[in-house]
C-alpha cells in the first residue's frame, strides 16, 4: 500500500536514502556449500559477488571457570553492477538492503526475487523473525531560508540550553519503541549539527556497502529511522510463505509510513513534491 503517494501525491525529491529488509530464519548449516547454486541464480540480476569474515567473542562460562573465543562468521554478499542494491547472506538470515527506492511495490518485488530463489536452494520452510527499517535524511536548505523547523515535528527538535557556559548544541537524539498490531516499531531521530554521515552509526558498516547518491551532509541535518519488526513468540517459529511474507511486510511498511508522517510537517511534504 503506498500510504504516503496516495494520500499525498508523489515526492520528486523524497528524504529516503536507505532501506533494509531482513528476514531471519533457523540456522542453516550447509549454507556456504549451496552458495555456487545461489550465486548462479542471482547472477543476471546481482552479479557482484563477494564474501567477507566478521569476527566476534563468545563467552562460555561453567562453575569453575570462564572461557573466551573468537568466532568467525562467513557472510555471503552480492551487489546490482550499480551497487545501489544488495544481498547478505548469512546462515540464519538475509538481508536486502538498498540506496535507491522507487516504491514500495517495486522494492518488494526486489526482495521477493531474491528470497524465493535463496529459500527455493536452501529448502527453508519457517522464518523467526522478520523487519523492515527506512532511513531518511532530513537536510535543509540553509542558504534558502529553511531550518529542521520547517521539517520537522517541535516534540523532535532540539531543547536549547546555551546559556551559563554551554556555547551550542552539537547534536541531539531521541529513542522511541511503540508496540504495533504486528510486533514492535523502534523510531529513533538524529539531529547534528556538524557535517556527518546520512546512516545511523549501527547501519554504517552495512550502507558502506553500497554506492549512495548522499552519504555526506552539511549540518545541521536530521536522520529519522523507522524500525518495524515482527517475531514469532515465545521461541517459537512460522511457516514461511513467500507470498504471505510480502503481505505482512507490505502492512509494516504501512505502519512504518504513517509513523514518517507524523514525524514531519505539512510543510515538508511541499518542498519534496
Amino acid at each position: 500500500m503506498r500510504i504516503i503517494t496516495d494520500t499525498h501525491g508523489e515526492l520528486n525529491n523524497p528524504p529516503l536514502v536507505y532501506t533494509v529488509l531482513m528476514v531471519r530464519f533457523p540456522t542453516q548449516t550447509s549454507l556456504e556449500e549451496r552458495i555456487p547454486e545461489v550465486q548462479d541464480a542471482l547472477k543476471q540480476v546481482y552479479p557482484i559477488y563477494e564474501k567477507r569474515v566478521q569476527q566476534g567473542i563468545e563467552i562460555i562460562r561453567s562453575d569453575d571457570n570462564q572461557t573466551v573465543r573468537t568466532i568467525d562468521t562467513p557472510e555471503f554478499m552480492f551487489f546490482d553492477s550499480a551497487r545501489t542494491k544488495g544481498v547478505i547472506l548469512k546462515s540464519d538470515r538475509i538481508i536486502f538492503h538498498s540506496s535507491v527506492y522507487p516504491n514500495f511495490e517495486e522494492f518488494s518485488a526486489w526482495f521477493k526475487d531474491v528470497a524465493g530463489a535463496v529459500i527455493s536452494i536452501l529448502s527453508i520452510s519457517h522464518y523467526l523473525s522478520c523487519g523492515i527499517r527506512y532511513i531518511d535524511a532530513v537536510v535543509p536548505d540553509i542558504a534558502s531560508g529553511e531550518s529542521l523547523e520547517d521539517y520537522l515535528q517541535s516534540s523532535l527538535l532540539n531543547f536549547d540550553i546555551c546559556d551559563n557556559g554551554i556555547k551550542k548544541c552539537l547534536s541531539s537524539s531521541q529513542a522511541n519503541v511503540y508496540e504495533s498490531d504486528i510486533g514492535v516499531v523502534r523510531f529513533n531521530s538524529y539531529i547534528s549539527f556538524n557535517e556527518g554521515v546520512c546512516v545511523p552509526p549501527d547501519l554504517k558498516d552495512i550502507a558502506g556497502l553500497l554506492r549512495f547518491e548522499i552519504v555526506k551532509s552539511v549540518a545541521p541535518f536530521a536522520i529519522l529511522d523507522f524500525d518495524h519488526g515482527y517475531g514469532a513468540p515465545d521461541g517459537t517459529a512460522d511457516e514461511l510463505d513467500l507470498d504471505k511474507l510480502v503481505v505482512q511486510i507490505d502492512e509494516m511498511h504501512t505502519v512504518a509510513s504513517n509513523a514518517f508522517l507524523s514525524a514531519i510537517t505539512e510543510n515538508a511534504l511541499g518542498r519534496w513534491k
